[in-house]
């Protein structure tokens, strides 16, 4: 059973009142954007997340509340968007893929070590993006990357390991 957006928001209220919570994983609970607007208003200022799993949501808007809230969770290091029904029209959901890919251009994840976006239809520009992301060390901590097969994306990812391993 899956909590849905009306239990997600009623939660917000009881871990806002837990500031050591470091993981939360809301994996497949038919979670979309009435949810995750009222969860990131109750708990950002508030909780200091390490690991945040969102997968298998149908996120739709959901994931520009995201990338509003992206500045509040600065010990965020582990964050999962596997499989989020971003939104069944296209425009939109490059729109929010886009939101929070400039958040994190905007080096707002600076300790992010494992991304997971797998399942998740990207247009060229947002793959584009994650490169530029790659390439400009906007993800200094990243060290685990999961995405769907790319050969660009998968290319600068390659690169970028390479580097780090030549750093060492």
């Amino acid at each position: 059973k899956s909590i849905g957006d009306v239990g997600l928001a009623k939660l917000a209220n009881a871990f806002s009142g837990l500031p050591e919570l470091k993981g939360l994983v809301l994996d497949e609970n038919q979670i979309g954007a009435t949810g995750m607007m009222a969860f990131f208003e109750k708990i950002t200022s508030r909780i200091t997340l390490q690991s945040l799993y969102l997968g298998r949501n149908e996120l739709g808007e959901g994931l520009t509340y995201f990338a509003e809230a992206v500045e509040h969770l600065p010990e965020l290091k582990v964050l999962s968007l596997d499989n989020v029904s971003l939104d069944n029209d296209k425009l939109t959901n490059i729109t929010n893929i886009r939101a929070l890919l400039h958040q994190i251009h905007n080096k707002k994840l600076q300790n992010l070590q494992q991304l997971w976006i797998r399942g998740n239809r990207l247009d060229m520009d947002s793959v584009n993006s994650l490169v530029t992301i790659l390439n400009d060390q906007a993800l200094p901590e990243l060290y685990d990357f999961q995405f769907d097969p790319n050969k660009t994306l998968q290319s600068a990812w390659d690169a970028r390991r390479a580097e780090r391993q030549r750093l060492r």
